[in-house]
């Protein structure tokens, strides 16, 4: 984290996916204390979000991070406990290992996403999360992956059955509503 991002203890620090590029959108309220990372820079398709991506750099207006493999790890293996871990992109896991990393040196890390996968996985960690332009999710899910055949549980990682290798389907385990005011 670089000195000014290391300050930001008890701050807001906004953390901003690919969807706040996209679109003709007015992102300013998160300028200042904002970062995303390399990978949703890669994930961004349009020239025009990648401009406007590069010009936010320049200006100072949003950092990009890089974010450590031990908050890397720690974000997938968070996200194989709720299920969300094969419907996420390498981008949505450096968000959430970003947002690890500041709320453990003190920070208040909110996730700028529409993506209720990663929603989600920041409501299980307790991170804060904005939904830009959609409703943002209404409850907490968990998944997991349920033998049609067994009707045993297993992890939303495997594919097939490990006793008699039938395709396994996702299955909800657990959901909690939400109160957003």
């Amino acid at each position: 984290m670089n000195q000014q991002g290391s300050n930001s203890r008890g701050k807001n620090v906004f953390i901003l996916d690919s969807c706040v590029f996209t679109g003709l959108y007015n992102y300013s309220e998160f300028l200042g204390g904002s970062y995303t990372t390399q990978q949703v820079i890669k994930e961004l398709k349009s020239l025009q979000a990648a401009s406007m991506v590069e010009i936010a750099l320049i200006k100072g207006n949003v950092r990009e991070h890089d974010v450590s493999g031990v908050y890397v790890e720690k974000a997938r293996e968070f996200a194989k406990k709720t299920g969300d871990l094969p419907f996420l992109s390498e981008a949505d896991v450096s968000l959430i290992a970003l947002a690890l990393e500041i709320k453990e040196r003190g920070g208040s890390p909110c996730v700028v996403t529409d993506d209720y996968r990663i929603q989600n996985l920041c409501y299980y960690l307790r991170i804060g999360f904005f939904s830009y332009k959609t409703r943002g999710i209404k409850s907490f899910y968990k998944w997991r992956k349920e033998c049609p055949s067994c009707k045993a549980l297993y992890s939303t990682t495997l594919k097939r059955c490990p006793v008699c290798s039938s395709i396994l389907k996702t299955k909800l385990v657990e959901e909690e509503r939400i109160n957003n005011n």
